[in-house]
């Protein structure tokens, strides 16, 4: 039986709230970790636009073939264009991948059906490298065929001027436009989806033109290592975009390179965000926000709190809800992180009653009592999970610790999807009950899952929780009460 985890979802939130700035400060050992956990936070005058990543397992073709495109001629490593297979964004991917092959992608008919000015720049930059003049022909037709966008869809028209000015030689003089939106480019918009493209379309459009509008800001923002973190994180698109921003400035600076390093460390896997919509996902943001590691810990907090206060109060509301005893011992959790706890008082103390395991267990760890022999017995064939949920709220006899220190070989070998949430709860026993456990061997262990960007899975691909439970069970073994209680 296993206790449920919940998958994670998407979010950016722009607020602005009260907060105790008293927490218990919960240390990050990972200074990759920290500088992670920076990039998340973008404030502005209007607020703060907040968004946790992690990544999932599976590659990003066009990640893959933006990052090699970037990357050619300094040097790819073992990195290679991939064949574009994946649906989502195959539109691009094949455009970027045609490119890097000087081929030409798209038949007479296909440049014939192209009706974005977005698309037709990158289309007539492949069709250029490729040397197809009918290719090249038919898309001028394409372009004369199309109405003049609209001013206000910044990334058309900004497009459009690019393709009248490469077909036509039609200059059109939009430099105060283009002036006012470089210099009021800010960190805040490399989350935005449109912005980086329109910044993009008028570092274009500053060249072809010699407006020679400053870029400096903008190369100090993307020299920016938080910075450069949060493009790691961004959706596919917006991912390639910042790469082709970052190669036009490379080519009006001929020593500078601003993103090799950080691109050969890590792979481009595809991302999701954590929605401040799940109780859960507030738990673990608290476990690592509440931290004077980290630099924006106050901003974090009143937005968390904001939310945690929303959420005690629907729970009061809804006492009979199926996982009520879980969601109480989160909220109760986070809220003592963060210095605003008020227990609820109306948890039932009765826990051997009730049906669902994971509800039992909650209710038992809530209610700081344990369960009796007869309500929960350990068959040693259940999986590692089960078994150490089970030692977490029973009373340990001295045969219990027994077994206990024989489970250390299984949960240190363990390295199934759960890993992390199993070596969290049994460093927690081996703490509580000092168990005869070689605690540099756990230590080992989290170590060998730190990697550029915090702790990652076996696969490579960073995530957010995996790095809470990793940092939280070294914070265990330094004696941290509050890391104690974290499941």
């Amino acid at each position: 039986m296993k206790l449920n985890i919940y998958l994670l979802f998407a979010f950016i939130i722009f607020l602005s709230a009260c907060s105790n700035s008293t927490f218990n400060h919960q240390p990050i050992h990972s200074d990759n970790f920290v500088t992670t956990i920076n990039s998340y936070l973008k404030e502005s005058d209007g607020g703060s636009v907040f968004e946790v990543n992690s990544h999932f397992k599976e590659i990003s073709e066009l990640k893959n073939n933006s990052t090699y495109f970037y990357l050619k001629g300094k040097g790819t490593g073992s990195l290679e264009p991939m064949s574009c297979e994946q649906e989502q964004n195959g539109y691009y991917c094949k455009l970027l991948l045609s490119y890097l092959n000087s081929e030409t992608p798209f038949s007479p008919k296909e440049i014939k059906e192209t009706d974005s000015f977005f698309n037709m720049y990158f289309l007539n930059r492949t069709l250029a490298q490729a040397g197809d003049n009918e290719g090249l022909q038919e898309l001028k037709e394409t372009f004369r065929s199309l109405e003049t966008p609209p001013g206000t869809d910044k990334v058309e028209y900004y497009f459009y001027v690019v393709m009248d000015f490469l077909l036509n030689n039609t200059v059109t003089d939009i430099r105060k436009d283009i002036s006012h939106f470089i210099e009021n480019y800010s960190d805040e918009d490399l989350l935005d989806h449109n912005n980086p493209i329109i910044l993009y379309a008028a570092l274009i459009i500053n060249e072809l033109f010699s407006y020679e509008v400053n870029t400096n800001s903008i190369k100090e923002i993307y020299e920016n290592k938080e910075n450069q973190t949060t493009i790691l994180f961004r959706d596919e698109i917006t991912y390639w975009i910042h790469l082709e921003i970052v190669k036009e400035l490379e080519n009006k600076n001929e020593n500078l390179d601003i993103l090799s390093k950080v691109l050969m460390e890590a792979k481009p896997f595809n991302s999701y965000s954590y929605s401040l919509e799940s109780i859960r996902n507030l738990y673990l943001m608290t476990n690592v926000f509440a931290s004077k590691d980290i630099s924006n810990a106050d901003e974090y907090l009143k937005i968390i709190n904001h939310r945690l206060r929303g959420y005690s109060r629907e729970l009061e509301e809804n006492l009979g809800e199926e996982i009520f005893y879980q969601i109480s011992y989160l909220i109760n959790y986070a809220e003592e992180i963060t210095g605003e706890a008020t227990k609820n008082k109306n948890i039932n103390s009765d826990c051997d009653g009730i049906e669902l395991f994971s509800e039992m267990y909650f209710c038992y760890k809530q209610t700081d009592q344990t369960a009796p022999a007869n309500s929960v017995s350990i068959d040693m064939s259940e999986d590692l999970l089960t078994k150490v949920l089970k030692y977490d709220i029973i009373t340990v006899s001295s045969q219990d610790m027994i077994e206990l220190e024989k489970l250390s070989e299984d949960v240190l070998k363990y390295d199934e999807e759960d890993f992390y949430v199993i070596l969290n709860i049994y460093t927690s026993l081996v703490q509580r009950y000092d168990l005869k456990v070689d605690k540099d061997l756990i230590i080992k262990k989290v170590e060998q899952y730190e990697c550029n960007l915090g702790y990652c899975e076996p696969g490579g691909n960073y995530v957010f929780e995996v790095s809470v439970y990793l940092n939280n069970v070294l914070n265990i073994l330094e004696g941290d009460e509050f890391a104690q209680k974290f499941r």
